[in-house]
């Protein structure tokens, strides 16, 4: 019988064969409860936890329809909790398989970039299955597998060469056209920044092409090198990639380096591809630059979340003085929708949270390891009518009178739910 059970209840019932802390349990539809914002429970890449996950591994014996789903569940967030530079290897690896799953158009395109695609077509359709996507991890396995597929091709130059000499020692036109063959392999590896972009730009025109929708997209900072003025935020951005991004429901932006003008343009540009985001997670994390600019940032983010048509949950962290009073205000737009905010090592200086207090939908409200955290800030919070509001928790310092209220709160709500205070 349980070879006949729908993908759904197999992919629910494989999210529980690894061990807990290789995957992510909490979904979106434990809100407000749950304290992750991952979309679904997906898995560390297989290769990472292979000692972990021989159950799958087992699981694809089944029969073939177990395989798929085994695939299928594993393939949903491949890049999903890379640590990068580190795990670059495996992005590498990764987009090896994705590039086994172009057409001929774009095969024949990188092709004569000198770079060697995989002869053999891929089994399984694996872009098909993709639901989050780690954009950043993917740009940088896209590099690396550039820089090892030009090596590859190399190689076989230079071994043709070799092989042409032992033929025929006196064939010096052949060994020029082997050399030279060479030489532009070379050149196309030093052109590799502007081969880089099509490269990126071929695989997404697949996710189209197959009709992926993702559901979480995750950007982050590379931490290997700069953004090259937005160049691969332009092409992400792009109007024909309009298609790819319209189906977005979660949004993460993990920032850690300094403000520049290629994330206000990011900012943007998500502000009119995604119109539908359920959750938003943001951590600015900016230590350098002026106030203005760390302002002008500010700003887009609060366009970002104005654009949304009905927010669920908002997740700010990493967040400097001031900040807070130019992005908070955006709440008021989704005060019929948001029911679950997070506020993450931010601080609260100069702030107050006027616009929270109008999302009176409001289920629950965490405040982790911030600054300021004081009954001033909180006030207008603490005075709203939140009818629904049951779960109120603080992390690290709040002044005495808000750690009360968030304890008379959360204790409110454990009554009315019938669970022991």
């Amino acid at each position: 019988m349980a070879s006949f059970l729908p993908t759904e209840i197999l992919l629910k019932i494989f999210s529980y064969l690894p061990e807990q802390s290789a995957i992510d349990l909490a979904t979106v539809s434990d809100l407000p409860n749950s304290q992750s914002f991952s979309s679904s429970p997906l898995p560390l890449p297989i290769q990472r936890h292979l000692s972990r996950l021989t159950d799958l591994f087992s699981c694809m014996l089944v029969n073939h329809y177990w395989c798929q789903s085994v695939v299928t569940f594993i393939w949903r967030a491949p890049f999903h909790g890379l640590s990068l530079p580190t795990d670059t290897l495996l992005a590498r690896q990764i987009v090896g398989v994705y590039m086994s799953c172009l057409d001929e158009e774009d095969r024949n395109t990188i092709s004569q970039f000198g770079l060697v695609l995989p002869k053999s077509k891929a089994l399984f359709k694996y872009c098909t299955f993709l639901k989050e996507l780690d954009y950043c991890a993917m740009v940088l396995g896209i590099k690396s597998w550039m820089e090892h597929a030009s090596r590859l091709y190399r190689r076989k130059a230079a071994q043709n060469r070799w092989f042409k000499d032992d033929d025929n020692n006196d064939d010096e036109d052949g060994d020029m056209v082997a050399q030279l063959t060479y030489t532009m392999s070379s050149l196309a590896l030093s052109r590799s920044n502007a081969n880089h972009s099509i490269v990126i730009g071929a695989l997404l025109r697949t996710f189209i092409k197959q009709k992926v929708r993702i559901i979480n997209l995750i950007i982050r900072s590379r931490e290997t090198e700069d953004w090259d003025d937005g160049g691969t935020y332009a092409i992400l951005l792009a109007e024909s990639h309009r298609e790819f991004l319209a189906p977005l429901r979660e949004l993460r932006i993990l920032y850690n380096g300094f403000v520049n003008a290629s994330r206000e343009k990011l900012f943007t540009g998500l502000s009119t591809a995604c119109k539908n985001l359920k959750h938003i997670r943001i951590n600015i994390g900016c230590p350098g630059g002026s106030e203005y600019t760390r302002a002008k940032e500010a700003k887009c983010v609060t366009d970002l979340i104005r654009s949304q048509n009905a927010l669920n949950s908002f997740y700010l962290g990493e967040c400097p003085p001031k900040l807070v009073s130019v992005i908070e205000p955006a709440l008021s737009s989704q005060s019929e929708s948001l029911i679950y905010v997070v506020f993450a090592n931010v601080d609260f200086a100069g702030s107050s949270l006027t616009a929270l207090a109008t999302c009176l939908e409001l289920k629950m409200l965490k405040i982790m390891y911030c600054k300021n955290a004081s009954t001033k800030v909180f006030g207008p919070v603490m005075k709203a009518d939140f009818h629904k509001l049951r779960d109120v928790r603080i992390i690290g310092w709040a002044e005495p009178k808000l750690q009360y209220w968030a304890t008379s709160v959360s204790n409110k709500g454990s009554i009315l739910y019938g669970k022991a205070s």
